[in-house]
Parts: C-alpha cells; sequence; structure tokens
C-alpha cells in the first residue's frame, strides 16, 4: 500500500500544488508559536513576576488546528472533481473504501509532510518576529524581551501535527465521501447514505442540545438578585457557547448557504440571476467551503468584541486594549491565517473548473459584460450569505452577553459590534472572489 502511495503521488504530485498555499502557512503558524512556546519554557525564570505566558502561544496552535481539520475536506473534495477520473478507475480495478481513503489521504500526508519542512524551516526565522509583535500588543511588563532559540523539539512537533491533521482529516472525510456518493464509480450504498446521515443529526441534535444547555440559565437568572456563583458559570459558558456556534454553522453547511441562495437569486429571473444561481447551487463543497471558512473568522472576531466590550469594560482604557489584543492573538490569529490561505488554495485548486466555465459560457455566446454581470452577483450572494449567517449568531451572543452586562450592572453596550466587523469582511470577501473570477475569466479568454 505504501508503494502504491508513493507511486501514484509522484503521478499525480502537480494536482497537489493547489493546497501549498494551506500547509505553508498552517506549518509555519505551528512552528511559529511553538517556537516561541518552547523559548518561554527554556527562559520560564524570566517570567517569574508576571506568569509564563506559554498558552498564549500554544492557542492560535489550537485554534489554527481546529480550523485546518475542518477546511482541508472541502479541499479534499475540490482535488477530487479535478482528479476523478484517475481514482475512478482505481475504484473499478476493485479498490475498497478504505484502500482508496488512505490511497489519496497518504498522498495527501506525504505533500503535507514536504511543505511541512519548508514551513518549519522558516518559522525559525519568523518566529522572533512574531513575539516582537506579540510584545509590541501587550507589552514589554507583561511579554518581557528574551532568545527566542530554534527548538528541534519544535521544529520535529510542526510536521508530526501537520501530518497527522492532514491525514486524520481527509481519510475521515473521504471514507464518509466514497460510501455515499456517486463520485468514483457508479455506484450507491444507501445504508452507508443512511448511516452518514443518521450520524449528522445525531451529531448536531447533541450539538443543539448542550448548546441550549448553556444558554437556558442565561434566562432563568433575576437581573435583581444576582447570584455570584452562577455569574462566574455564565462567564465561563459565554466563550463555549462561541465554539458551539461554530460547531452548529459547520453541522447545518452546506444546507443553510443553499437555502439563502435559493432565496436570495430567486425572486429574479433575469439572466445574471438565473445563471450565478446554478452556478452557486452546482458546487455546494465550494460554497460550504468558501462561506463557512469566512465565517468561522468573521464569528470569532465578532463575538470576541462583543465579549470584550463586557469583560474589560471596567478596566483602564490601555489595560482593556491589552486584554483585547491578547484575547484576539490567542483565538483569532491561528485561524485568520488559515483562512486566508485556505482561500488562495480555493482559488487555485477551482482555476481549471473556471477554466471550463468559461469555455462553456463562449459556446453559448455569453458577452464578456454578461459575464461581469454574472460574477458579480455571484461574488455578491456568497459575502450576503455570509453576513447573513455570522449576524444571526451574533445577534443570539449579543442578546446573552447584554443579560451579563446587565447582571453585572453596565447599561450600555455597543450594538455596532453585532455587524460592524461582519460588514467589513463581506466587502472584502465580495471583492476578492469579484477581482479573481473576473482575472481567471480574461486569462482563460486569451488561452481559448
Amino acid at each position: 500500500m505504501f508503494k502504491l502511495i508513493y507511486y501514484q503521488f509522484k503521478y499525480s504530485k502537480k494536482q497537489w500544488l493547489g493546497m501549498f498555499p494551506l500547509f505553508f502557512a498552517s506549518s509555519l503558524l505551528v512552528g511559529m508559536c511553538l517556537s516561541v512556546a518552547f523559548s518561554t519554557i527554556k527562559y520560564q525564570q524570566v517570567f517569574r513576576d508576571v506568569g509564563s505566558p506559554t498558552l498564549l502561544f500554544v492557542g492560535p496552535v489550537l485554534f489554527g488546528g481546529f480550523t485546518l481539520l475542518f477546511l482541508v475536506s472541502g479541499l479534499i473534495r475540490l482535488f477530487l472533481n479535478l482528479a476523478k477520473e484517475d481514482y475512478r478507475q482505481w475504484s473499478i480495478n476493485g479498490g475498497s473504501r478504505v484502500q482508496l481513503s488512505l490511497l489519496i489521504s497518504g498522498q495527501l500526508t506525504i505533500f503535507a509532510f514536504l511543505v511541512s519542512i519548508i514551513g518549519s524551516f522558516c518559522s525559525i526565522f519568523c518566529a522572533r518576529f512574531y513575539y516582537s509583535y506579540a510584545q509590541y500588543l501587550g507589552g514589554e511588563k507583561l511579554l518581557p524581551t528574551i532568545p527566542v532559540d530554534f527548538s528541534m523539539s519544535a521544529f520535529l512537533l510542526t510536521i508530526l501535527i501537520i501530518c497527522l491533521l492532514a491525514f486524520i482529516g481527509s481519510f475521515l472525510y473521504l471514507y464518509k465521501i466514497l460510501g455515499n456518493t456517486v463520485l468514483l464509480g457508479d455506484r450507491f450504498d444507501s445504508k452507508n447514505y443512511f448511516f452518514i446521515k443518521l450520524i449528522k443529526v445525531l451529531g448536531f441534535a447533541l450539538s443543539l442540545v448542550f448548546w441550549l444547555k448553556l444558554i437556558i440559565p442565561f434566562f432563568t437568572v433575576s437581573v435583581s438578585k444576582p447570584n455570584e456563583k452562577l455569574l462566574f458559570r455564565l462567564d465561563d459558558s459565554i466563550l463555549l457557547i462561541l465554539v458551539m456556534h461554530l460547531f452548529l454553522l459547520a453541522f447545518i453547511s452546506p444546507h443553510i448557504q443553499t437555502f439563502l441562495t435559493k432565496i436570495l437569486l430567486g425572486w429574479r429571473s433575469s439572466y445574471d440571476f438565473v445563471m450565478a444561481k446554478w452556478i452557486i447551487l452546482k458546487d455546494r463543497e465550494y460554497l460550504k467551503s468558501l462561506t463557512v471558512s469566512i465565517s468561522i473568522i468573521a464569528i470569532l472576531i465578532s463575538e470576541l468584541m462583543i465579549y470584550s466590550d463586557v469583560a474589560y469594560s471596567n478596566l483602564a482604557k490601555k489595560t482593556a486594549s491589552v486584554e483585547i489584543n491578547a484575547v484576539l492573538l490567542f483565538f483569532v490569529v491561528g485561524p485568520l491565517i488559515v483562512v486566508i490561505a485556505n482561500l488562495i488554495s480555493i482559488t487555485v485548486l477551482s482555476s481549471v473548473k473556471e477554466k471550463e466555465e468559461k469555455s462553456q459560457w463562449e459556446r453559448i455566446g455569453i458577452s464578456h459584460k454578461q459575464a461581469v454581470t454574472i460574477r458579480s452577483v455571484q461574488a455578491l450572494t456568497y459575502a450576503v450569505i455570509m453576513l447573513t449567517c455570522t449576524v444571526f449568531f451574533n445577534i443570539i451572543f449579543f442578546v446573552l452577553m447584554h443579560k451579563e452586562a446587565l447582571l453585572l450592572g453596565i447599561k450600555q453596550m455597543n450594538y455596532g459590534t453585532i455587524i460592524y466587523y461582519p460588514i467589513a469582511i463581506s466587502i472584502v470577501m465580495y471583492l476578492f472572489i469579484f477581482i479573481t473570477k473576473i482575472w481567471f475569466d480574461i486569462r482563460n479568454k486569451t488561452n481559448l
């Protein structure tokens, strides 16, 4: 099996290059954080008076790793759409689900291993700049100057983490989709399909029950007689609720995005709306991968800012700023870097599909002006879907934080945090998608 994986990787290595940005950025992030974390452990006597900041640099690894584990499935699906003819032949020749899953995930692991060596090596030089930036945000009092040395343990651990995430994420996803789709051969296993659907429904139901268990106490406590013990419990629950929002979004995707697409583009019958609608619905995996990855960042940033608005309201402005920077550094930096790299990888992998799409448009006589309009509607739809999903979860989170604020005696909150960051991110998202798709259309037109 190892020989088959190796030979197949040699044959299709160029097709894996689209995933280079994601694994390079992930290994760079993990390498930087672990190098700094190991240095803080090595020089822990320097932090004797202020407390060790090691966890501050482990946080991005945890949240970035979770994001990578989630996003790798979308890229695998895009890759399979490009290379399915090769793997269909393996399926016809009698390859089982496990064998095909191992064959593809094994290749991805080899690629992740090679890229993570490069990323880990580059992280050696970037780690000290990363610590300096964290020091600038947090202040030298909390983060005293220390040497950030090369750590072989950090180097090897980075490679191990990236390879494990690549293998586990891809194998589990491949095992799932190869059992319930006709992707690699004209087969459909209704038992497997039912089993997978049952797991999804149960997973969503359990997540929903746990989420409800977390939020119900917010509405049962009396504002006039706040219980101090319960107040501490609510504060502990609020960040868990934020994480549960990300899980719930993952479970309801791409169904909610598909539903919103039909609503947003179903009210007009003009060619641009109709074309954009079916282009989006045709590739639901791309829709899910794109909107969910950016929604994760929008939810993290906006809900953490809502939380900070209450949690640090009684602190001096400078102290509150330091605390907010620490929270963003811990929770947001990792996912942000991984999501940006994922967008680049999605763009590269979808370029072949864009070429085929443009060729079809040329054959049916769609003009350049019409193509621009279609792309604009398409990009706007993706951005509005992301905005809608994010604002929905933000409103729930804001209501809970408002309740906690009343219990703490805080009567004023910034309602704008519900929408400010999602709108800004959706505008950037629209421009990025529109510009890249127009650029691919122009490039593909010259190559036709």
